[in-house]
């Protein structure tokens, strides 16, 4: 790729080193190898140089990837022989270079199992600052025996206190590697695992601070066991640091743990104040679950306010306790609510409404789908089509066309299973009027819930007009139609349907998409 040969060496391969190190694309290392061994001692070290850079944008957990992915050779095209070629008394005289940790680490997942062993053995005797540590846990799951019992040998050195940190930043690649057969029989994986769990705190911290969620999981969950172990105060002292973290998934594992068997209802009371007023969904639904099956009484209050939470799934958990706690009339509280008219409940009234109200409560949603706040026009919409399905399909029409896009999207939603209904031709006008971009986009969704022979020929007036911005989704849809033609093909169109379906192919053949164009006219030729 970056061949001295095409590019005319140091001069025109050296600004393209740095380009790509700019880019930090960490798939261009497979690509780089080769130069890594330049003539060129200027290339050799900018080259090292980028690797070692994009090595750093290569998640931990991705490391088993990148170790395959060398041992085949790094690219597949066969411009890496260098690479592939290298063998252990090339790899000795270059252990001398500047860059000899980046050659070692990466000689260390050579396909040569010799080179594999020289290197790691290289790297064992050179490197004790904690870089090292990912390379050599990749050699526990070699299938060379020497290879994988020398770095048991190295790992068990490292496992000092000094070096935590660097192994804690390994945990996704542990995690990986325990999924591995012959790292997983390595009792020094184990060991790996008991050092991590010897400071819960840091182990927990660290976990905290992976993007990769599995990893985080992983992590976490390996402290937990241990907490459950210890006893309260350690749980404590997790749960405490898990539910200040500004990482939703943290302080939903830490509201799963608070649920778990064997944590006393004290441990969890003391933070369910917290947890029933997160932000997050996931975290207040774990937290009201606890509440409605093990102390409900206590909890009335939270579930009175659960009945206008912004989310249905809340509002049904207190829909369906707090009746069976006290007197309540839940539809007719959602009723006074809506005609209270109070902005600040009206929309999680108007959810509410519409999951216990029944078809004579419309009268109260008609007056709020028109003006208004949008949000509250939305929960009307959807609050009505719960109340009276299959009625009042002009008024959804109308919001369809709504100059919100919110509340015609909303309506969208709501005539998608009423298309039917609405016709081909209505949806035609529609599209082909001068409305709000959103409307039109909307009714080209619409349009592709329609049948086969319907639908297709409106497809393909939109999806020929290079000037419509509509042009890339109606092609979008005319693509899956045709992929899928087969699970609808005893369908059969009727005349009026293969006359429209023709006018509209032969007045845009030219202006479809070639692959497009040529499906159609296959089509168009074959049907009666």
């Amino acid at each position: 790729m970056l061949s001295g040969k095409w590019l005319g060496r140091s001069r025109g391969v050296l600004p393209l080193l740095r380009a790509l190190r700019e880019l930090g694309e960490p798939a261009a290392i497979l690509q780089l190898l080769d130069l890594l061994f330049d003539s060129d001692e200027a290339i050799a070290q900018e080259t090292a140089i980028t690797v070692r850079e994009l090595l750093k944008a290569v998640p931990m957990g991705f490391y088993p990837m990148l170790d395959e992915r060398l041992r085949r050779g790094g690219s597949y095209r066969p411009a890496q022989e260098r690479w592939n070629l290298l063998d252990v008394e090339a790899l000795r005289i270059i252990s001398g270079r500047p860059d000899a940790i980046l050659l070692l680490e990466l000689a260390s997942s050579h396909g040569n199992g010799h080179v594999r062993e020289t290197a790691l053995g290289l790297l064992d005797q050179k490197v004790k600052s904690g870089e090292e540590i990912p390379f050599i846990l990749l050699r526990l799951d070699d299938w060379v025996e020497v290879v994988s019992t020398w770095a048991e040998d190295a790992i068990l050195e490292r496992l000092v206190e000094s070096n935590r940190p660097a192994f804690l930043r390994c945990l996704p690649l542990v995690m990986r590697l325990s999924a591995r057969s012959r790292a997983r029989a390595s009792a020094v994986l184990g060991r790996v695992v008991a050092f991590f769990q010897e400071d819960i705190s840091a182990l927990a911290i660290a976990a905290m601070e992976i993007e990769d969620g599995g990893a985080r999981h992983y992590g976490l969950s390996l402290a937990w066991r241990i907490a459950m172990r210890k006893g309260e105060e350690a749980q404590r002292a997790l749960i405490e640091t898990a539910t200040k973290s500004k990482n939703p998934a943290v302080r939903l594992v830490a509201a799963l743990w608070l649920t778990k068997t064997g944590v006393t209802p004290a441990l969890t009371r003391s933070y369910l104040a917290d947890l029933l007023r997160d932000r997050v969904i996931n975290v207040r639904y774990v937290a009201l679950s606890w509440c409605v099956v093990h102390e409900p009484q206590s909890f009335r209050e939270e579930l009175r306010a659960a009945l206008l939470d912004s989310n249905a799934s809340l509002r049904s958990l207190a829909q369906f306790y707090l009746p069976r706690l006290e007197p309540m009339d839940v539809r007719g509280f959602y009723r006074d609510m809506v005609a209270a008219g109070d902005s600040a409940f009206l929309t999680p009234a108007l959810g509410g409404l519409g999951e216990t109200g029944k078809a004579e409560d419309a009268t109260l949603v008609f007056p709020l789908l028109e003006g208004g706040k949008i949000s509250v026009r939305k929960a009307a919409l959807a609050a009505l089509a719960r109340l009276a399905p299959g009625s009042h399909l002009e008024l959804f029409v109308r919001a369809l066309q709504d100059r919100s896009p919110g509340v015609s999207k909303q309506a969208r939603i709501v005539l998608e299973s009423r298309v039917g209904e609405i016709g081909d031709e209505r949806l035609e006008a529609i599209i082909k009027s001068d409305t709000y971009p959103h409307v039109r986009r909307q009714t080209l969704v619409l349009i592709n819930r329609l049948p086969k022979w319907k639908k297709l020929p409106l497809l393909i007036q939109v999806g020929g007009n290079p000037d419509d911005s509509l042009q890339p989704l109606a092609s979008v849809f005319l693509q899956v139609c045709l992929l899928t033609y087969n699970r609808t093909h005893f369908l059969q169109p009727t005349q009026s349907e293969v006359a429209r379906l023709r006018a509209a192919f032969e007045t845009n053949e030219e202006r479809l998409e070639y692959r497009i164009r040529q499906e159609l006219k296959g089509l168009v030729e074959i049907i009666v």
